[in-house]
């Protein structure tokens, strides 16, 4: 396998596209102890400085760590450990015979300390099982210490004030992809956190750095959404015709998405039916392209 990769990246087609391993079967399932073709492979993008990642339950990824602080020096590169319960129970129910969940934890911990960019994801949340809020904040809380993006997107408001309390300026900091943590919060539907970061400066009408998604945090609420911080941004003094990238505004999105009261409540707080996008599309069209007829219909009208 190993051979097979090095061939591909030595295609002159090849883009150089981020590769990810571990999405679909685990690299480092029990075997690969014993044939070690996973290493193979990171030697092979370590080599051609191919950006990828890893999302594995086992911390036998510690073996190649040598090759991790190669990548994430060299390309980039990022280590998810998949770790949807510490709880012993839910753990030998729903995933037998994999390695402990403490053990992913520790993996975490020690790839943290040798600088190597990591990742928690705490999934499947099954129903009844291991969705209790309580439970999924022992994770976190078991984990190494969030930074001020990390802890935006979960909603670590505790986190967030500890970080801004020792230097205020993250409030308006830049994450990687070029997002502030107030974009964060109200994707992620965080109206707590969002509430928190206002609170201490964060800028309301900033667009994101991020090239696919130059949105503002009001865009980034109503994509999600996210009724409760769209009415704190808007009450905050949000621009609620700002436009992103292609002209589209906060109106288009919820009316993209049919939502009713969010289209009201932006209507009511001055945002224009009758702008358009680049593409020319008004809110009214995006409702309508979307299958929201009556929606479509009163924007059009109003």
């Amino acid at each position: 396998m190993p051979e097979l990769v090095r061939a591909e990246l030595a295609r002159k087609s090849w883009g150089g596209e981020h590769v990810a391993l571990g999405t679909n079967t685990d690299p480092y399932q029990w075997v690969e102890g014993r044939y070690r073709l996973t290493r193979g492979v990171w030697e092979a993008m370590r080599d051609y400085a191919n950006p990828c990642s890893v999302l594995t339950k086992s911390p036998l990824l510690l073996r190649d760590l040598d090759i991790f602080r190669d990548l994430a020096t060299r390309t980039e590169f990022v280590a998810n450990l998949s770790i949807p319960t510490l709880e012993e129970k839910a753990w030998r129910a729903t995933e037998p015979h994999t390695p402990h969940p403490r053990t992913r934890i520790e993996a975490v911990a020690e790839l943290t300390r040798n600088g190597v960019p990591c990742g928690v994801l705490i999934a499947p949340l099954i129903p009844g099982i291991n969705d209790d809020p309580a439970r999924v904040e022992e994770i976190l809380a078991a984990g190494p210490e969030l930074d001020i993006f990390e802890a935006a997107a979960v909603g670590r408001s505790d986190r967030i004030g500890e970080l801004l309390d020792a230097d205020h300026g993250q409030v308006s900091s830049w994450s990687e992809d070029g997002f502030t943590p107030l974009h964060l919060a109200a994707f992620f539907r965080h109206p707590e956190t969002a509430r928190l970061l206002v609170d201490r400066g964060a800028l309301i009408d900033v667009l994101a750095r991020n090239e696919q998604l130059r949105v503002t945090p009001l865009q980034s609420a109503a994509a999600a959404r996210e009724e409760e911080t769209a009415a704190l941004l808007l009450e905050r003094g949000a621009d609620p015709n700002a436009q992103q990238r292609g002209g589209f505004t906060a109106l288009h999105a919820a009316a993209q998405n049919g939502d009713d009261p969010l289209v009201a409540l932006l209507l009511a707080r001055g945002a224009d039916p009758a702008l358009a996008a680049e593409d020319g599309r008004t809110a009214a069209n995006m409702a309508r392209d979307a299958g929201h007829a009556e929606l479509a219909a009163r924007l059009a009208s109003g």
